[in-house]
């Protein structure tokens, strides 16, 4: 009904278009070059859609066709399965029938079920050695694999720590040697501004005095003095920062000591309990509480840090 009712509305709207336009024969074309062009959308896009909708039908055809093989199937192993169980039930009568129940006495019975009884709780105990003789391959090898990390991450954080070590040691010898230095050519600076007047020179250099400025020589002596002392201060600025850096170069060594040591603490009790585990008299109940507590406590996130 709506689809008639929006047909009759665009019939009644083309009708009023045509009124409008009367006997103006190039906006009709104009119109009607519009509606075929309209319709070959409106066409394009049906097409579109049909072949759409016939591509789901027919993948939904599909499915349903590979739904009834497998419901055919499935009844086909209902029905096999029927088949085995009735056989199944026909030889153990056929058994209980040629089965000699005179000669059979309870005692042969028990003998014979707990013989039963003992070879499948033998068997057992089989198939639980080689599981456990598996497991405790493995851990052998994930043993192996944490002595590795652990002699990788000592080795790298010792290199780390000795090549700090020494860079703190070189500057401190360079800053050491501009200290010593700084320090000569200050004694060197005050002897030759205080130096007496020996007896063979004296009269040159007193002549030379009485020539020059003596309060300009004075000043040239007490700027290169206070130049000297203020690079001294600096040395001694730059040996008190080398100094502090040093420390904490020995703080961080400690504390990478103290990490290294409690990562093989880590790691001892880690094999000590995996070694428990692996034991053949190990309960299931220790085995699971070990292994809960390797996946609550893994190395890199828990110890390292």
């Amino acid at each position: 009904a709506l689809v008639r009712f929006l047909n009759t509305r665009l019939q009644h709207a083309d009708e009023d278009i045509d009124a409008l336009l009367g006997n103006d024969s190039e906006a009709q074309r104009v119109v009607q070059a519009r509606r075929r062009d309209l319709e070959d959308v409106d066409l394009r896009q049906a097409r579109e859609e049909a072949l759409h909708a016939v591509s789901y039908h027919d993948h939904m055809d599909t499915l349903q066709k590979e739904l009834d093989v497998l419901r055919r199937q499935l009844a086909d192993t209902h029905i096999q399965a029927d088949q085995h169980r009735r056989e199944v039930q026909a030889l153990r009568r056929e058994l209980a029938r040629s089965t000699p129940v005179s000669n059979a006495t309870d005692a042969d019975l028990d003998a014979q079920e707990a013989q039963n009884d003992q070879a499948a709780h033998a068997l057992s105990l089989e198939l639980e050695l080689a599981e456990v003789r598996e497991r405790e391959a493995l851990i052998r090898q994930e043993l192996d694999e944490l002595h590795a990390y652990l002699e990788q991450v000592t080795n790298q954080e010792q290199q780390h720590l000795n090549r700090q070590l020494r860079e703190a040691r070189e500057l401190n010898r360079i800053l050491e040697d501009q200290l010593d230095e700084a320090r000569a050519r200050l004694s060197e600076a005050r002897a030759t501004a205080h130096e007496p007047c020996d007896q063979e020179g004296g009269l040159d250099l007193a002549a030379e005095l009485a020539n020059a400025d003596d309060s300009e020589a004075n000043r040239l002596s007490q700027v290169e003095e206070r130049r000297v002392l203020s690079e001294l201060a600096e040395l001694r600025v730059a040996k008190a920062i080398l100094t502090e850096e040093l420390a904490e170069v020995k703080v961080n060594f400690g504390e990478a000591q103290l990490r290294q040591q409690r990562f093989i603490i880590h790691c001892h009790r880690r094999e000590a309990l995996l070694l428990r585990a692996a034991q053949p008299d190990c309960n299931r109940k220790t085995r699971q509480q070990v292994v809960q507590w390797i996946e609550a406590t893994p190395l890199e996130a828990n110890v390292m840090q």
